[in-house]
Order: structure tokens, then C-alpha cells, then sequence
């Protein structure tokens, strides 16, 4: 169980406040009309945005590495390239800051594993475009000025090619037709860059700096107007599937039991 002081910490600072105040509100808004289905989170971590959605159930998913239940959560070891869940398990599930520490290639079977077990709502939020890059790439340049670690979550982001809200929302296209679904994608965006830059400025001086500076901001952060695509460093995309095409769904049946009896 993680402490009570690291759990305000977390609901308070900008780094994960920013992240996770979007998603958790339009993840309670999905989640309140199938009430006796908990959200898969996907690629949970520590703490997730479970923090934020008290009074609902959630199951997540990571590495075993990452793995710690919480109050409100039960975790389950596993990937998003293979999710240990029947297909349709949960009605909503949730993929945050996932398919940037993916290649480009991983991508597009992540969001079909997760629309695999998912029936009705997606909701999916990572940086996006180059201003996402430059960002790192700045914090990755005054860090080394001033001889200061890199966290590895920025190394690995910036091993990839950072998600495009046109790529992705191809992908979720493409895994719902070929699942017999169509699927509706509402695109929204959270964490201005320019704060972004405040706060990894901060952390590229001194811990200190970056503690104060995450704090102030993150309790802040609701006098702050909400950013739009070219000022976010996050967007965050909720996809709404419809019901499945049975024609397809029985035509992808025959086939599997067409290719067990061969």
C-alpha cells in the first residue's frame, strides 16, 4: 500500500495532476453508466489514475516490476501486447502513457489487444506531435549542461517516434473495423507545454526546484486555462465503439474453427 503522503503528492503535483485530471473526468463520466464493471487500466503503474477516480472500481495491468495494488485497485501482471483477459471483459478501459514508450511497429497490435477486451469505451492518452519532442529534447539538453541524470522514462521516450493523433487515430480505426466495430474518436488535450518546460527547467537545476516548482503548479492547475492541440504536451482520446457487426463476428468464428480442424 502505497503511503498517504505519497498519494497527496501524487494527486497534488503537476507531473501527475496534468496527466490524469482530463482522463479520470471522462473516464468517471463512462464509468458511471455501467456501474458494476470496474475500468482496465492499462500500463497502471504505481498509483495510475485510479488515484483520481475514487468510488470506482479498477483493474490494472503492468510489468510485474511496476506492480502495486492500491485501495481502489487490484493489479495484474502482464502486456498490452498480449492482455491476459477474455475478449470483451470490460466495458471501459484505459491506456495512459503507454504507446510512447512503444515502436511505432508495437503500436497498432497495443491498441487492438485493448480493443479486443474492451466493449464499449476506450479512452487512450500519451504526448503527442513535436512539440512533445522538443520538450524532451530541451529537458534532455539543460540536464546534461548541468551534469544531471535523465530520468529514464524521457530516454525512453526519446528512443521513439512520438505518437501523431492522425497515426493513432488510423489505428483505432483500423482495429475496430477489423474487430466489425466502428469506432467515434473525440480528441482532447491536457498539460500546457509551456508549464512542462517550467517544471523540467526546476528539475534540470536542482530536485528542490523541481519539487517546489511541481507543487505550486499542480495546485494551480484548475486557474490554468485548459491547452488545445498546439500547446499540449498530452493528448488524450476517447473512443466510443459501437455494438460488434455479427456478420463479421460469425464469419471470424468459422474461420478459427476452420483452422483448428485443419
Amino acid at each position: 500500500m502505497t503511503p498517504g503522503w505519497q498519494r497527496l503528492l501524487y494527486r497534488l503535483g503537476w507531473d501527475t495532476r496534468s496527466r490524469n485530471v482530463l482522463p479520470a473526468r471522462l473516464l468517471r463520466a463512462s464509468l458511471s453508466t455501467v456501474p458494476a464493471r470496474p475500468l482496465l487500466d492499462v500500463g497502471c503503474g504505481s498509483l495510475g489514475v485510479a488515484e483520481f477516480l475514487s468510488g470506482f472500481s479498477v483493474i490494472g495491468v503492468d510489468l510485474p516490476e511496476s506492480i502495486t495494488a492500491d485501495t481502489n485497485k487490484v493489479v495484474v501482471g502482464g502486456s498490452v501486447m498480449a492482455l491476459p483477459f477474455p475478449s470483451a471483459s470490460f466495458a471501459v478501459s484505459s491506456c495512459i502513457d503507454v504507446l510512447e514508450h512503444l515502436s511505432v511497429a508495437d503500436r497498432a497490435q497495443a491498441i487492438a489487444e485493448v480493443m479486443r477486451v474492451t466493449d464499449k469505451t476506450i479512452l487512450i492518452a500519451c504526448p503527442h506531435g513535436p512539440q512533445a519532442r522538443k520538450c524532451d529534447d530541451e529537458y534532455r539538453s539543460a540536464a546534461a549542461a548541468r551534469g544531471r541524470s535523465l530520468p529514464a522514462w524521457v530516454k525512453e521516450h526519446l528512443r521513439q517516434d512520438y505518437p501523431e493523433a492522425i497515426a493513432i487515430k488510423n489505428l483505432i480505426h483500423g482495429a475496430a473495423a477489423a474487430s466489425g466495430r466502428q469506432a467515434s474518436v473525440a480528441s482532447r488535450y491536457c498539460e500546457s507545454i509551456s508549464v512542462s518546460r517550467i517544471i523540467r527547467l526546476a528539475a534540470s537545476r536542482s530536485d528542490l526546484m523541481y519539487a517546489a516548482a511541481n507543487l505550486f503548479f499542480g495546485i494551480i492547475l484548475p486557474l490554468l486555462p485548459s491547452p488545445g492541440a498546439h500547446d499540449s504536451y498530452r493528448m488524450v482520446l476517447l473512443v466510443n465503439l459501437s455494438e460488434k457487426n455479427l456478420a463479421i463476428e460469425t464469419a471470424d468464428q468459422e474461420t478459427r474453427t476452420a483452422n483448428r480442424q485443419c
